[in-house]
C-alpha cells in the first residue's frame, strides 16, 4: 500500500474490518472487507469511480479465492493491463478459474492464464 501510494497511484485495498483504518493510514483511498460476498463488485465500482485506468493488482495473500477474485476484478476493469501480481504461491489455481484475458504473475515469473498450464519464464 505504502509504495504504490508514494508512487502516486490511487490504492484500493481489502482487509478485515478491524484493519480498515490501518490500511487508510498507509495510503489506501478505499478499503473493502475481503469476506464480503460482493467484494468484487464493490471494488470494480470504486475503481471505475476514480476515472483512472487500473495499473494492476497485487495479491499479498495468495490463495485460490483471493487470486480468482483479483482475476475477476482486473477482467472487468478494461484497459490494457490485465495482470495480477503475487508472491510465490504454495500452489496455483486451476487455469480455468482465471478470468479470460488475465495473467497471474508471481515473483518467480510463473505465469498462469486460462488457456495454458503454468509456465516459468526467465
Amino acid at each position: 500500500i505504502q509504495m504504490a501510494h508514494l508512487a502516486g497511484y490511487t490504492v484500493i485495498a481489502t482487509s478485515s474490518e478491524p484493519n480498515f483504518d490501518h490500511c487508510r493510514s498507509l495510503g489506501a483511498e478505499a478499503v473493502f472487507d475481503y469476506k464480503s460476498p460482493s467484494v468484487v463488485e464493490e471494488i470494480v465500482a470504486a475503481c471505475k469511480a476514480t476515472g483512472k485506468e487500473c495499473a494492476g493488482v497485487f495479491v499479498a495473500y495468495f490463495n485460490d479465492d483471493s487470486t480468482i477474485a483479483c482475476s475477476k476484478i482486473v477482467s472487468q476493469l478494461g484497459g490494457s493491463n490485465k495482470v495480477v501480481g503475487t508472491v510465490v504461491p504454495p500452489h496455483h489455481p486451476a487455469a480455468e478459474a482465471v478470468a479470460e484475458g488475465v495473467k497471474i504473475a508471481t515473483s518467480k515469473s510463473l505465469v498462469l492464464d486460462q488457456t495454458q498450464s503454468p509456465q516459468t519464464y526467465s
